[in-house]
């Protein structure tokens, strides 16, 4: 498994993870049950562990990305550089979670959870949430959402020099997007030897 296809497989944990996890604080914050705090506090300290395998394999998958011609490197630098941005704030949260997981499952069942930390909790969740869901959403422009996709590369006729392309239509294609209207190159090209 190359570095894409494992960052494809890991990189979904801490988004769900933070997602389902601040759902479940705003959950607690609200009704204020133990059971359901301590699910939204194991939650996002989930999401925070996940979060730096996600990094790992993300610089792995850029390794093997960035030799594909269809890939533009402005978009692999805002997805890296939002989702050093998530790490961080997914670390945060994790920690902080942990911490007030164990603060919760030291105290007394009937002893209702500090407001403080519920409120810095749902706070770093919410912020978590947003910066995982707009580093996916950078994620999505570096292949699905690629303009370079939509006009495949110029074929080459084997020294690297663009190939004339002659379409039905009387348009030959020369180089990146430019196109020459003529019926007597189609003849030119024919005679010319270069493959079409």
């Amino acid at each position: 498994m190359d570095g894409q296809a494992l960052h494809l497989a890991i990189n979904h944990f801490p988004i769900i993870l933070a997602v389902v996890g601040t759902a479940a604080a705003l959950m607690a914050f609200l009704m204020r049950k133990r059971g359901v705090l301590l699910y939204a506090l194991a939650t996002l300290t989930l999401a925070g562990l996940a979060s730096y395998p996600a990094v790992l394999t993300g610089d792995e998958a850029e390794e093997v990305l960035e030799k594909r011609w269809f890939i533009d490197e402005k978009q692999i630098k805002a997805h890296e550089e939002s989702a050093d941005v998530s790490n961080i704030l997914l670390i945060i949260t994790g920690v902080v979670s942990a911490a007030s997981w164990y603060r919760v499952l030291r105290s007394p069942r009937e002893a209702a959870p500090a407001t403080w930390m519920l409120a810095l909790v749902l706070v770093l969740g919410l912020s978590s949430s947003i910066s995982v869901a707009y580093t996916s959403w950078e994620g999505g422009f570096i292949v699905s959402k690629n303009e370079k996709l939509k006009r495949p590369p110029i074929p080459t006729s084997g020294a690297g020099i663009p190939a004339l392309s002659v379409h039905a239509d009387k348009f030959a294609v020369l180089g990146e997007g430019h196109f020459l209207q003529t019926d007597w190159l189609v003849d030119a090209v024919s005679q010319s030897g270069v493959d079409t």
